[in-house]
C-alpha cells in the first residue's frame, strides 16, 4: 500500500460529496492507496453514506467511533489504522486534484521525503503562496519558509509519525494542526514542496460552516498558542532562527488579531479580552529582538502592545484599514502570444484622506507619516531600510477555485512621491501555470503589494482604457468594471513544443544524473527553439532548486 488518505468526519451532510468524488477520481491505481474515513459519531446521514461507499469501493474504509468533539482523535485513529507507506490528511469539506496523490507520492519517492507540501488553493481563506513559488526537492524548516504553512493537509512518511510519536492533541482545542506540524518539521530530515501542480482545494461552504470557522475564546486560544511557542523554544537555541520562527506566530496569531479589519469589528468587551491575552503572552514569551525583525507597521503595533496602549492600538487599526494597494497599468500589448503589462503599484490612502502615509526626513530618510503615527506615543518609525524590500507581485487568479499563479516580473523602486514599484510582467499564456498552459476559464490579473508591515491585494488596475487586439486564438483579454484585466481562455492551449520531452529527460536526470542522460538532455535542449530553451531552463531550475 503506497498511501493512506485519512479523512476525519462529523456531520458533513452533502458537503462531503466533493471530497468523496476527488478520491474516486485519483490517478493512482486503487490497489496502491486506501481512504480511511473516521466517523466521529455523526448523527446525520453520513454513517450510512460511508457504509455504502465501503461496500462499493474496496479501497475505502470507514471506522465509526463515539463523538470526541474535535478532529484530533479521528486523525490519530487514522494514523494507527493506516497501512500505507505515506499518510495524507484530507478534511471532509475539501478536495484533492485528480493527480495529487500520485504526484505527491512520486516526489516523496524521488527525494526520500518525510513530508511533501502540495500547492493549495482557496476561494475563501488565505494561502501562503510564498511557500509555493517553486518546487523544492529537499529542504528543512531551517532553510525554507515552511513555518508559514501549518495546516496538516500534506503527505507524511508514516514511519516519521510512528518513530517520533507525532500525534494530535485530543479533545476540543485550537491549533492542534500547529502542534502537529511544528513537531513534524523539527523531526523531518527531508521536506519537499510540489509547487507546479495544485494538489489541494479549500472551498467555502455555502452555509459558511467550514471546520474552524467558529469564533475563538481568547483565553483558551492563547493558551494553545503558548503551547506551540513553547514547542519552538524547546527545539531551538537563542538566535535569529528561533526569532524567525517566533516572529511568524507573533505576526499572525497575535498581532494579526489586533489588526484591521477584524479588531475593529469586535465588541469592546471581547476586544479587551483579546488585547489582554495577547499582551500577557507577548510579555511572557516574545522578546524585543523578535519585534525588531517585524515590518514597520507591525513594530509600531508591537510597541503599543508593550505600552498597554489599548486606545492607541485601536486608533492604529482604524488608520491602517484605510491603506490600500494601488496599481495602474501603464501599458498593455501583445508580443506574439504573450501579454506584456507595465505597471506602477504602491500603498496609499483614498483620495481626500487627511495625512500623509510616508514622509521624507533629513537627507534621504523615509518615515511612516502622520496618517498612521500622528498623535501616537511613539517616536518616528524609520522605514528607509525597508523601502527597497517593497514588493509587488502580479498574479493570475481563477475566482472559481482560488488557484493562483505568480507572473515573473522585472521591477524597480521609485522613492519620490512615496515608495512605488515600477514593473513589467510578461504573461506567457502557454507556460505561466508553472510551465504549463493556462487552463480554460476566467483568469483575473491581481497585484499584491507588500512591505513595511503592510500586505494589500487589488484587482482594480486603473489604467489604459482598452486592451489591444491580438493574442492567441481562443483567448479574450479585456478590462472589467473594476478596471481589472481579465483573460477568458475559451479553449485548451497547446503546450510549448518540446517542453514535454525535455521535462521528462530532466526529471530522469533528477533521479539519476549520469553522463549519458545528461548528454541526451543537452542534445534535446540544443534542438529546441529559443523560446522553448528559456522555458526548459525554468523547468530545470524548478527540478534542481
Amino acid at each position: 500500500m503506497k498511501v493512506s488518505v485519512v479523512v476525519p468526519v462529523y456531520n458533513p451532510g452533502r458537503f462531503i460529496e466533493p471530497c468523496i468524488q476527488s478520491m474516486l477520481d485519483q490517478s493512482l491505481p486503487r490497489g496502491e492507496f486506501e481512504v480511511i474515513f473516521v466517523d466521529d459519531g455523526s448523527t446525520d446521514e453520513t454513517p450510512g453514506r460511508l457504509d455504502e461507499l465501503v461496500a462499493q469501493h474496496p479501497h475505502f474504509r470507514v471506522i465509526h467511533t463515539p463523538n470526541s468533539g474535535w478532529s484530533g482523535r479521528p486523525r490519530n485513529i487514522g494514523i494507527a489504522e493506516a497501512t500505507g507507506e505515506y499518510v495524507q490528511f484530507l478534511d471532509q469539506d475539501d478536495r484533492m486534484a485528480p493527480q495529487a496523490v500520485e504526484r505527491l507520492c512520486a516526489m516523496a519517492d524521488r527525494n526520500g521525503s518525510d513530508i511533501v507540501l502540495g500547492k493549495v488553493a482557496s476561494d475563501f481563506r488565505g494561502v501562503p503562496q510564498n511557500v509555493f513559488r517553486r518546487n523544492r526537492a529537499r529542504c528543512t524548516i531551517e532553510d525554507a519558509p515552511l513555518i508559514d504553512s501549518l495546516t496538516v493537509h500534506k503527505l507524511f512518511r508514516r514511519s516519521l509519525l510512528v518513530e517520533h510519536d507525532i500525534r494530535f492533541p485530543e479533545g476540543k482545542r485550537r491549533l492542534d494542526d500547529q502542534l502537529f506540524m511544528v513537531s513534524a518539521y523539527f523531526a523531518a530530515r527531508v521536506v519537499s514542496i510540489l509547487a507546479d501542480y495544485v494538489c489541494y482545494f479549500y472551498a467555502r461552504r455555502d452555509d459558511r460552516g467550514n471546520a474552524g470557522s467558529t469564533r475563538i475564546e481568547p483565553e483558551g486560544y492563547y493558551g494553545n498558542v503558548r503551547e506551540v511557542i513553547d514547542l519552538v523554544l524547546a527545539n531551538t537555541r537563542p538566535g535569529e532562527f528561533r526569532n524567525r520562527l517566533l516572529r511568524r506566530f507573533y505576526r499572525v496569531e497575535m498581532l494579526g488579531r489586533l489588526s484591521e479589519p477584524s479588531y475593529l469589528r469586535y465588541e469592546p468587551a471581547y476586544r479587551d479580552r483579546t488585547f489582554t491575552a495577547v499582551r500577557d503572552l507577548a510579555m511572557d514569551r516574545i522578546n524585543e529582538e523578535v519585534d525588531a525583525g517585524l515590518g514597520a507597521l507591525q513594530r509600531l503595533r508591537a510597541g503599543l502592545l508593550r505600552r498597554d496602549d489599548r486606545q492607541g492600538l485601536l486608533d492604529l487599526a482604524r488608520r491602517a484599514s484605510e491603506v490600500e494597494g494601488v496599481a495602474r497599468i501603464e501599458a498593455a500589448s501583445w508580443a506574439g502570444e504573450d501579454l506584456v503589462l507595465t505597471f506602477r503599484a504602491g500603498l496609499d490612502r483614498p483620495e481626500g484622506s487627511d495625512g500623509t502615509l510616508f514622509v521624507g526626513g533629513d537627507g534621504d530618510r523615509v518615515f511612516l507619516g502622520p496618517a498612521l503615527t500622528g498623535g501616537l506615543p511613539t517616536g518616528p518609525i524609520d522605514v528607509t531600510g525597508e523601502v527597497g524590500s517593497l514588493r509587488a507581485d502580479l498574479f493570475l487568479r481563477d475566482p472559481a477555485t482560488g488557484t493562483e499563479w505568480v507572473v515573473p516580473s522585472k521591477t524597480r523602486i521609485e522613492v519620490s512621491g512615496g515608495p512605488t514599484v515600477v514593473g513589467a510582467a510578461t504573461i506567457g499564456l502557454r507556460e505561466v501555470a508553472a510551465g504549463r498552459p493556462l487552463a480554460v476559464g476566467r483568469w483575473e490579473v491581481w497585484l499584491r503589494v507588500m512591505g513595511m508591515g503592510l500586505d494589500r491585494r487589488t484587482h482594480s488596475l486603473v489604467g489604459t482604457s482598452a486592451m489591444p487586439a491580438g493574442g492567441p486564438a481562443g483567448v479574450l483579454a479585456s478590462f472589467d468594471q473594476q478596471g481589472g484585466v481579465v483573460l477568458q481562455v475559451e479553449r485548451e492551449l497547446p503546450a510549448i513544443a518540446g517542453r514535454g520531452i525535455l521535462r521528462r529527460v530532466l526529471e530522469a536526470m533528477s533521479r539519476s544524473a549520469g553522463p549519458v542522460v545528461e548528454r541526451a538532455a543537452w542534445r534535446t535542449y540544443a534542438r529546441l527553439p529559443r523560446r522553448a530553451q528559456a522555458a526548459a531552463r525554468a523547468t530545470y531550475r524548478r527540478i534542481h532548486p
